[in-house]
C-alpha cells in the first residue's frame, strides 16, 4: 500500500521546467543542424573570385571549420541540457521518497 503512495508521488512531480529544458535541447539541436546544413552550402564551397564571368567554385578548409564547429557546439549545448533535465528528474524524485 505504502510503495503505491509512492509511486503516485512521483508522477505527481512538477516536470514542467524538465520539460521546457528538453524543449530547448531539441530546438537548440534542430536549429543547430539547419545552421550546418546552411554553412555547408554557403561558407564550404565558395566563389574564387578570379573571373566574374565564370562561376568557378573552390573550397574553404576555414569555413569547413567553422561548419564543424557549429554542429559540435550545438550537439554539446544539446547534451548538456538533456543530462541536466535527467539529473533534475531523478532529484526531484529521490527527494519526493523521502
Amino acid at each position: 500500500m505504502e510503495n503505491q503512495e509512492k509511486v503516485q508521488d512521483v508522477k505527481k512531480l512538477n516536470l514542467s521546467a524538465e520539460n521546457t529544458l528538453k524543449v530547448i535541447a531539441i530546438i537548440v539541436l534542430i536549429g543547430g543542424i539547419i545552421s550546418t546544413i546552411i554553412c555547408l552550402f554557403t561558407i564550404v564551397v565558395v566563389d574564387s573570385g578570379k573571373y566574374h564571368y565564370i562561376d568557378d567554385k573552390v573550397f574553404n578548409p576555414a569555413g569547413l571549420a567553422t561548419t564543424i564547429g557549429v554542429l559540435l557546439i550545438s550537439l554539446t549545448i544539446w547534451a548538456s541540457l538533456i543530462v541536466l533535465s535527467n539529473i533534475s528528474v531523478s532529484l526531484k524524485e529521490i527527494n519526493s521518497k523521502k
